[in-house]
C-alpha cells in the first residue's frame, strides 16, 4: 500500500503551507492513508531529510512510497536535489504548491487549488517523468539539479539580494511586498556588469557579448502563472 513521507515547510508564503498541510493532513486521516510527516525549521532542511530518507530506507520499502512536499518552489527543488544525492534510486514526489510562485507547478499542470492539486496526488495510480535540468558550478565547485529556471546575470543578482534580505511583515500584510523587490531590480540593474556568453545547443555554438542576463528554462513560467519567459516552452 502506498505510503507517504510528508515534507512540509511551514513558514513558506506566509504561513499558507501550513493552512495548506493542516488540510492536506485531515484528507489523509480521513482516507487511513499512511504518512510520516516531517517539517523544515531552515534553509536546506528539505534536502536533508530527503537524502537521510532515501539513504537509510531499504529498496525493496521505498518502492512503496511517494514523497509528498507542501511548500514553495523552493522546498520542492531542495527535496529533489536531496534525492539525486543520495545515490540510490528515484523516488515519486508529489506537490501541493503552497509558495508565493508555484511556477513548477503550473509548468507541469499541478492544480492551483491545494485541494484540487492533493486530488490529483491522491488519484494517480502511476508516476508521470519530466526533465530537469543538471548545472555544474566550476568557480565554485558545486553540481545540483533545477526544476524551473537556472539564471546567471541580473536575475540571480535579484535572487540573491531578496535571499539577503530582512523579511518586511508589516509591508507583506499591506500587500506592499513588491516595494524591496523593486529596491532590489534598481540595484541589480545599476551593479550588474555585462559578460561574455558561449551558448552551445547540440553542436552549434552562440557567442554574446555583453550579456546582462542568461536564462535556461525547463517550462514556460516565470515568477509565477502570470509571467511567460519562454512560452514554447513545455517540461515534459
Amino acid at each position: 500500500m502506498r505510503k507517504f513521507f510528508v515534507i512540509v515547510n511551514k513558514h513558506a508564503n506566509n504561513g499558507i503551507a501550513a493552512q495548506n498541510w493542516s488540510m492536506t493532513e485531515e484528507v489523509l486521516q480521513r482516507k487511513n492513508i499512511q504518512y510520516d510527516k516531517n517539517f523544515t525549521t531552515q534553509p536546506g532542511d528539505a534536502y536533508q531529510l530527503a537524502h537521510d530518507f532515501v539513504a537509510t530506507t531499504p529498496s525493496l520499502a521505498l518502492d512503496n512510497y511517494v514523497i509528498l512536499v507542501v511548500g514553495g518552489d523552493g522546498t520542492l527543488n531542495d527535496t529533489i536535489n536531496g534525492i539525486k544525492a543520495s545515490g540510490k534510486q528515484d523516488v515519486p514526489v508529489a506537490f501541493i504548491p503552497s509558495g508565493n510562485n508555484n511556477s513548477f507547478a503550473a509548468g507541469i499542470g499541478i492544480a492551483a487549488s491545494p485541494q484540487k492539486a492533493l486530488e490529483q496526488v491522491l488519484n494517480a495510480t502511476e508516476p508521470t517523468y519530466y526533465d530537469i535540468g543538471s548545472y555544474s558550478d566550476t568557480l565554485h565547485g558545486e553540481t545540483g539539479y533545477f526544476l524551473n529556471d537556472f539564471g546567471i546575470g541580473i536575475d540571480a543578482y535579484i535572487v540573491s539580494l531578496q535571499n539577503q534580505m530582512k523579511k518586511h511583515r508589516l509591508l507583506q500584510k499591506l500587500h506592499l511586498g513588491f516595494i524591496p523587490y523593486l529596491i532590489n531590480i534598481f540595484e541589480a540593474h545599476t551593479n550588474q556588469e555585462p559578460f561574455n556568453v558561449r551558448v552551445r545547443v547540440d553542436n552549434q555554438y552562440d557567442f554574446y557579448k555583453h550579456a546582462y542576463l542568461v536564462n535556461i528554462a525547463n517550462h514556460p513560467f516565470y515568477n509565477g502563472r502570470n509571467l511567460q519567459l519562454t512560452p514554447p516552452g513545455k517540461c515534459q
